[in-house]
């Protein structure tokens, strides 16, 4: 059980931090990542090149993490509106994702509305969650 719950801050960690493609290794469960490809240009490609050969080179020893999409992230984003009870917070946000460049809009209307612990805390139950259901579906191919 203690692994299994190792293998879910794994992937929780994979659903977090955006701008990465995640690997798990099947048999040591050891979290392997490099930038993905919008973000692979201004990394510095050294650091991730024995990773990158490591899991071309073994394709069957890892699965790939497939972390969540901008849909995904602008649907948490809704779902956190959906909670909010003061009215002009809610109107700020709902406000801010209906405007263009909708992510960079809501960060503004968190930081304005002070409810950044609310969206983290909201969006780490959501990635938790995620986690525990990725885990339930992939975790046969770690035994």
């Amino acid at each position: 059980m203690k692994k299994k719950e190792e293998l879910v801050k794994h992937v929780e960690h994979a659903f977090e931090i955006g701008g990465f493609r995640y690997f798990l290794n099947k048999n040591t469960w050891d979290l392997e990542y490099f930038p993905d490809d919008d973000n692979l240009a201004y990394a510095d490609s050294d650091l991730y090149e024995d990773i990158i050969r490591k899991i071309k080179e073994n394709p069957n020893q890892y699965i790939e993490i497939e972390t969540p999409t901008s849909r995904d992230d602008y649907a948490a984003m809704e779902g956190f509106t959906e909670q909010v009870r003061n009215p002009t917070q809610l109107e700020r946000l709902i406000s801010a994702l209906n405007r263009p460049n909708p992510f960079r809009q809501f960060r503004y209307a968190l930081e304005d509305t002070d409810l950044w612990n609310e969206w983290y805390n909201f969006k780490n139950r959501i990635c938790k969650q995620m986690a525990k259901e990725w885990v339930k579906k992939n975790f046969i191919l770690f035994q």
